[in-house]
């Protein structure tokens, strides 16, 4: 088997704890168990745009190294083809790779992709941008930008900045006015956040919860009952007590939606990556269109 292997190499812990590089390390551990990989770290921001040159013709997979960005970044590009995507679970959060059960040890996850079991999976695209988790516009998107702008002005760490940025636009609490139509009709709502999950999630404010399966066509569009901080205040109090908040959310399960608001353009987030798009967003499930090397044991 001859696969390409896309690494982030900003993703993770970096180098291992003996001081081989990364792409050595990958390298060899790929070596080991007979597989050629070709290790390519490309520059960030230039990411999608060396995928987009990749002739994928020449190998037999392609592997992402990093996080659920990097996944989405590089399932974009195989999404509708018959090239498998490896995964090398390599970021802070992981949620694709928990919910397939692909381990995180890196030796590991390499003998997942060399026993070459594959299955299809689903994934969302919203105005033709593809992603393997969810998308959101609203609270998360703000905050991921602020975040941004606090580690390029003042070089902090990621999560201080994320927390700095997420108390910040918590006191802003912007609020956006959306209408949502699906095939079931429609719905006007003004709410802090929309999400929209590839798949149904277990709704967990605190921590995006897992899901079930990632087979069965549709999407799952979240918002809040409650447009209130102080509804939102008490929805992070539970969560962080455990207790479950299914009846302050509405959800709808539908293979399309399309998203309409006042603006022409709109901030959006898909697996943790910002975009700008032009409204209304058109958001749709593609079922079973990437094919993802995964352990036997993964929940169907």
């Amino acid at each position: 088997m001859k696969i390409l292997v896309i690494l982030n190499s900003l993703s993770g812990k970096g180098p291992s704890r003996e001081g081989e590089s990364r792409v050595e390390e990958i390298t060899a551990a790929f070596r080991a168990v007979g597989i050629d990989a070709q290790v390519k770290s490309p520059e960030i921001p230039d990411f999608s745009a060396f995928m987009e040159q990749v002739e994928m013709s020449h190998f037999d997979a392609v592997v992402a190294a990093g996080g659920d960005g990097t996944i989405g970044t590089v399932a974009g590009v195989l999404a509708g083809t018959s090239t498998p995507l490896g995964i090398l679970p390599l970021g802070t959060l992981n949620h694709l790779a928990k919910d397939l059960k692909i381990p995180f040890d890196l030796k590991e996850a390499i003998l997942t992709i060399a026993a070459g079991k594959t299955r299809e999976i689903d994934v969302g695209e919203v105005n033709g941008h593809i992603f393997v988790n969810n998308s959101s516009i609203g609270l998360y998107p703000k905050a991921v930008l602020r975040r941004n702008q606090e580690i390029i002005r003042l070089g902090r760490g990621k999560w201080p900045a994320m927390l700095e940025a997420s108390i910040r636009v918590f006191l802003r609490f912007p609020l956006v006015t959306l209408k949502l139509e699906t095939s079931d009709g429609s719905l006007t709502r003004t709410t802090p956040f929309l999400f929209v999950g590839n798949n149904r999630y277990e709704m967990k404010l605190l921590r995006v919860g897992d899901r079930p399966s990632l087979e069965r066509g549709e999407l799952c569009t979240y918002l809040l009952k409650h447009a209130g901080r102080l509804a939102l205040l008490r929805i992070l109090l539970m969560g962080f007590l455990g207790i479950k908040q299914e009846k302050d959310f509405t959800f709808i399960l539908s293979k399309e939606v399309q998203v309409q608001t006042r603006r022409r353009r709109i901030t959006v987030s898909a697996d943790g990556q910002l975009m700008t798009l032009q409204t209304p967003l058109n958001y749709r499930i593609r079922p079973k269109a990437l094919r993802v090397f995964a352990p036997e044991t993964a929940t169907p």
